[in-house]
């Protein structure tokens, strides 16, 4: 990186979470990220338990009493009290234990809606537009000097210093211009280190209490470093999470997208890899632009998707391909949970898409909105004609949030989603996808369960390891959606849901 470049970004903030440097050869960088300030709700849990679900029901049908609900739960009087009280404190039950208005709604959906919130910082990467895992209420910045070699830190104490700790920016483009995240995205990086909810998504009421409290962004370079250890006697790079002293397989991720376009980063890793190291790394560079630049055109001839038509779409093919390639089709963990992420996206965005473009006519809604009966009558025929067999669970989805869904208005969770893209059917317009859809993925209310059971969006966080069948299945199913969104003929039969 040119030093004039370098210095003009001077006077941005560094933020320094992991000061200690680790014991293998190393090199530190500057990471340019957006800094957001955000304020997002805290939870113990996001949906009621067991307990409290039984204890809420009781007190809706007029049984209040501790011992009563005791014995008809056969609990222990005290666990009942306390139960009572966290339904309390949710605002779900007044002060004779009467079921409140939100009481009655997380009944309904199961969720509970945090009342407690908190100011944190999330990081959002400059290139890729991606938030990264983890949000920090208290963010450490170092103290940063430059000189004409670029930015140091000092390292030991003032009585006794050590060697100044070298940092090499990252090339900065021109334009760049912030995105700024979603609810759903904030609320996900900012519990990304917690367990998530059996399906995988963010309950709704935390996502209405997300909220960006700057106007614009701050941008800051993020103190991280690349490092060499051994495996299995040879020598392999990784990249450490800027949050955390854990490699980070998505600034690796970075690194190699960045490497072509930035002459100073490529420098530090031939410096720090050397010899036969350093020409695998720079095959695994070239390597990884070639299986991007394949992909491209496989998905070109076999689907008519391309990038100039469709960019959105075919970025996230192409990223379902790239990492089922990686991982040795199915056979590597981080790369597995990488390609059924990917499928997820690919999957919801088309559903999304059919919402947004096959909106019944109002007078369908009106009636729909009027009656219940209606309503589940409608979605199971939809259900059955298309041939997801049926509806389950979506036939208690909130008509509310299904309205929400097609008015476009925030975020809903995959069961909304596809009862919206369900009853979009009703429409009428003729070739609607999920007519296709159902020909090729019979039973995919099942299916799109799982997919979100298997889902990680964390390349940080090890919460799902899918098997290689598992990671097969869910790409063919994103292929399926895909040749069904375009009107694709199907290559080959797919496979059922796995076991």
């Amino acid at each position: 990186m040119d030093s004039s470049a370098a210095t003009f970004r001077s006077d941005l903030p560094v933020v320094d979470m992991v000061r200690r440097s680790p014991d293998v050869p190393h090199r530190w960088l500057l990471w340019p990220a957006w800094q957001y300030r955000v304020c997002a709700p805290l939870a113990d849990q996001d949906e009621l338990n067991l307990f409290q679900r039984g204890v809420l029901g009781l007190c809706r049908v007029g049984v209040r009493d501790t011992e009563e609900m005791a014995a008809a739960l056969r609990l222990h009087p005290a666990l009942v009290r306390v139960v009572v009280g966290e339904l309390a404190r949710f605002g779900y039950l007044d002060e004779i234990r009467r079921v409140t208005e939100a009481g009655r709604e997380a009944l309904v959906t199961g969720e509970v809606d945090p009342q407690d919130t908190q100011v944190a910082y999330v990081f959002q990467d400059v290139f890729s537009q991606t938030l990264w895992p983890g949000a920090e209420v208290a963010p450490r910045y170092a103290d940063v000097s430059w000189d004409q070699s670029g930015p140091f830190l000092r390292s030991g104490s003032k009585g006794k210093p050590g060697p100044p700790r070298r940092l090499v920016p990252v090339r900065l483009p021109d334009g760049l211009t912030p995105q700024p995240p979603d609810a759903v995205t904030i609320l996900d990086a900012a519990r990304r280190r917690r367990l998530r909810r059996p399906d995988g998504q963010a309950p709704g009421a935390a996502i209405r209490r997300v909220s960006i409290v700057d106007s614009a962004p701050t941008m800051v370079w993020l103190s991280t470093c690349l490092y060499v250890n051994r495996q299995g006697g040879e020598e392999v790079w990784q990249a450490r999470d800027p949050f955390a002293p854990r490699a980070s397989p998505l600034l690796r991720s970075f690194v190699v997208s960045r490497t072509d376009h930035d002459l100073g980063l490529k420098q530090v890793l031939a410096d720090l890899t050397g010899g036969t190291a350093e020409k695998r790394a720079v095959d695994l560079y070239a390597a990884d632009l070639d299986v991007r630049r394949d992909v491209e055109e496989q998905l070109a001839l076999g689907l008519g998707l391309r990038a100039a038509d469709d960019p959105e779409l075919c970025r996230l093919m192409v990223a379902v391909e790239a990492a089922y390639l990686r991982s040795g089709e199915g056979r590597g963990r981080a790369a597995n949970e990488h390609t059924v992420t990917y499928a997820a996206r690919t999957v919801e965005l088309l559903l999304r898409r059919m919402v947004a473009g096959h909106r019944p006519p109002d007078p369908v809604l009106g009636e729909l909105r009027r009656n219940e009966t209606l309503r589940r009558k409608a979605l199971a025929e939809v259900c059955r004609s298309v041939g997801f067999g049926p509806p389950g669970r979506l036939a208690r989805v909130p008509w509310q949030k299904v309205e929400e869904a097609f008015a476009g208005d925030g975020h809903v969770n995959r069961h909304v989603l596809l009862a919206a893209a369900l009853l979009s059917v009703l429409a009428g317009r003729p070739g609607h996808p999920l007519l296709r859809f159902g020909q090729r993925q019979p039973g995919f209310i099942d299916a799109w369960n799982l997919l979100g059971d298997l889902r990680n969006d964390g390349s940080h966080a090890a919460i799902s390891d899918p098997a290689p069948d598992e990671v097969e299945w869910a790409r063919g199913l994103a292929h399926d959606m895909v040749r069904a969104c375009l009107g694709a003929p199907p290559v080959s039969t797919s496979e059922g849901t796995p076991v």
